[in-house]
């Protein structure tokens, strides 16, 4: 299976900011599920999601 860069960022970020994917959802602008199926491959994001998740690594990394 093809590591998805962006996608091991975001689990990177979870990891760093101690958060579980339905905890972190939100700032990406997608539900729990399909943050999940990310991280598990089950499902690769659309060009749009990418931008999401652009803006949600960043929103994540704010957090103190």
């Amino acid at each position: 299976m093809m590591r998805d860069k962006q996608i091991e960022e975001i689990r990177k970020v979870l990891t760093e900011k101690g958060l579980s994917p339905r905890m972190a959802a939100p700032f990406f602008e997608v539900g729990f599920r399909t943050l999940y199926r990310w991280l598990n491959y089950e499902s690769k994001p659309t060009k749009l999601s990418r931008r999401a998740i652009k803006l949600g690594i960043r929103r994540v990394q704010r957090l103190k």
